[in-house]
């Protein structure tokens, strides 16, 4: 084999074991003037999440947030060719994630103040106006769905405590249903018990903040 054989074999295997290293390549569509046959996949996928959210009209419903995702894409590309390969590549993800959250309300999770006695599901009615937010959140909302979740302290068993957060969420689905007139498939309820304290369950203020409810609504319903 002659020399310049080996050395065209040793320069295709340099190339081989760079595009299938931990980075992934495509091929290039020189969209962003990149020179070469290949470009890193995450450049070409911010290119593709902006063109998806232009054909979705994102464009046009929140144009300030399309300008910043479609700006962090070209910024993204002038790194890149500016040979910083890695930073350019973290900026498109960075982009591309951008893109793919336009246009989305940040309304989750909805924490409504409601406790609980010890082992009581019952709703005082000190929280009637905590209630009605949830209920107000929902009608200016109307693809909103979501999850009621029932929270407890540790105190007594895991069966018992899984069986009083679900009875807890479920009086506060019921009572929004009931009383506010929103449709009953767009709240479901879930107990969780005592395994999402929000507070040490070794003081009694601690157990008071965890026997609770939390209401789970985005905006957009997903």
């Amino acid at each position: 084999m002659s020399n310049v054989l080996k050395l065209l074999t040793f320069v295709t295997v340099l190339t081989m074991v760079a595009l299938t290293g931990c980075a992934n390549y495509e091929v290039n569509t020189n969209r962003g003037n990149i020179p070469g046959k290949y470009i890193r996949t995450e450049m070409q996928e911010a290119d593709r999440a902006i063109d998806a959210a232009r054909q979705a009209g994102k464009d046009r419903a929140c144009p300030a947030e399309f300008k910043a995702a479609e700006d962090a894409k070209n910024n993204a590309y002038d790194v890149f060719r500016s040979c910083r390969t890695e930073e350019g590549a973290a900026l498109a993800r960075q982009a591309t994630a951008k893109a793919n959250a336009l246009c989305q309300k940040a309304c989750t999770p909805m924490v409504i103040n409601i406790q609980f006695d010890t082992t009581k599901s019952d709703i005082k009615g000190q929280y009637h106006n905590e209630l009605k937010k949830l209920a107000d959140f929902l009608k200016k909302n109307p693809n909103a769905t979501g999850v009621i979740e029932g929270h407890t302290d540790s105190d007594g068993s895991i069966a018992s405590n899984m069986e009083l957060s679900q009875q807890r969420a479920d009086s506060v689905r019921n009572y929004i249903i009931s009383n506010f007139g929103i449709a009953s498939e767009r709240i479901s309820a879930k107990g969780f018990g005592p395994t999402k304290p929000v507070a040490s369950n070794a003081t009694t203020e601690g157990k008071q903040k965890n026997r609770r409810i939390e209401a789970n609504f985005p905006c957009d319903g997903n």
